[in-house]
């Protein structure tokens, strides 16, 4: 079927094999492969933006590239257009991979159309130069500029910290904030972990975000990725190669390194434990300080509550060190 635009099919449109298709209205250009099964795309969008870490609205007109070893088929009933198989989408420096990709489009009152929503099913995975996220699923809405990413686990990676959720994490690229859900792990690249019910990340801002956008592209300097501030709700757990410290609230500043916790926080080390209502961590120093209250606060003066510090008694065994139990004296029967 050389020089066929595919099969239709009702208000659907099928693109397979190596024809090369342009559909003006849509401005969807269709690439050449030459394998059989395999397709191209080009879905323009015109939300002129900054680049930061996993933004999808890259400035000025760049389209995103789409290429499915199984086909893509536009459903015009819909208004949208689905990649099957092994897909793979770019944008600029942007890449995501999945087993099904699909676009929403709507029209724009001139003529052509532009995509508002795209959805990545199945083994996502999205790269930018300096992050990565993956998941079983991906919903990204172009007017919100929102990306919520599901899975088991939903996995969002920077240069200094691996995050994981069994719930869902939601990635606001405009505010560059990341809030995840549902059994939450977060690593640091020097092994500190943190856990929680719930964790909010402030990632650094884009160098670029203030910038004149005539500037030239090749002059600005790319974001960081980096996270700088985490903030824990729920069941809150730090653990350090020395001491572990829970607490029911907690926040982390990255460029610091320290972790303040607050509500019920218990500080162990090994065998030992203290316990109070507000801890400083100091993860780089390796320095913990435990309060009855916030330093400073009025709540102090109001409240009967100390710090209390649990030592386990050391028990010697033959070779000078600890033993589990002393079984010295008299037995049971």
């Amino acid at each position: 079927m050389a020089g066929s635009p595919g099969l239709v099919s009702g208000k659907r449109l099928i693109l397979k094999g190596n024809d090369d298709v342009i559909f003006r209205r849509f401005r969807l250009f269709r690439l050449s492969r030459s394998h059989a099964m395999a397709a191209g795309l080009v879905v323009g969008l015109f939300v002129p933006h900054p680049a930061a870490g996993l933004d999808f609205t890259t400035t000025g007109n760049i389209p995103i590239e789409i290429l499915a070893e199984e086909g893509i088929e536009w459903q015009q009933d819909k208004k949208q257009i689905v990649a099957r198989g092994d897909v793979r989408g770019t944008r600029g420096t942007l890449t995501v991979r999945a087993d099904v990709l699909t676009a929403h489009y709507r029209d724009r009152g001139t003529g052509s159309s532009e995509v508002h929503h795209l959805r990545a099913e199945g083994g996502v995975h999205i790269a930018s130069p300096t992050e990565t996220a993956s998941g079983d699923r991906a919903d990204y809405d172009v007017d919100t500029q929102l990306l919520v990413l599901t899975g088991h686990p939903a996995r969002l990676e920077t240069p200094t910290e691996a995050l994981t959720a069994e719930g869902e994490i939601t990635y606001d690229e405009a505010r560059r904030v990341a809030v995840a859900q549902g059994n939450v792990h977060v690593v640091t690249k020097e092994g500190r972990t943190l856990r929680a019910g719930t964790v909010t990340a402030d990632l650094f801002q884009n160098r670029n975000q203030n910038r004149n956008q005539k500037e030239s592209a090749a002059r600005m300097k790319p974001d960081t990725g980096q996270i700088k501030r985490l903030t824990a709700e729920g069941q809150v757990r730090i653990e350090t190669p020395t001491e572990i410290v829970k607490g029911e609230h907690g926040v982390y500043n990255a460029e610091t390194g320290i972790a303040t916790l607050t509500g019920a926080v218990k500080i162990t080390h090994g065998d030992d434990q203290i316990n109070g209502t507000y801890a400083v961590v100091d993860l780089k120093a390796g320095v913990s300080r435990l309060y009855a209250a916030v330093p400073g606060s009025k709540e102090k003066t109001k409240t009967k509550e100390r710090v209390k510090l649990l030592i386990a008694p050391e028990r010697k065994n033959g070779r000078g060190g600890k033993k589990d139990a002393d079984t010295s004296g008299p037995q049971g029967p």
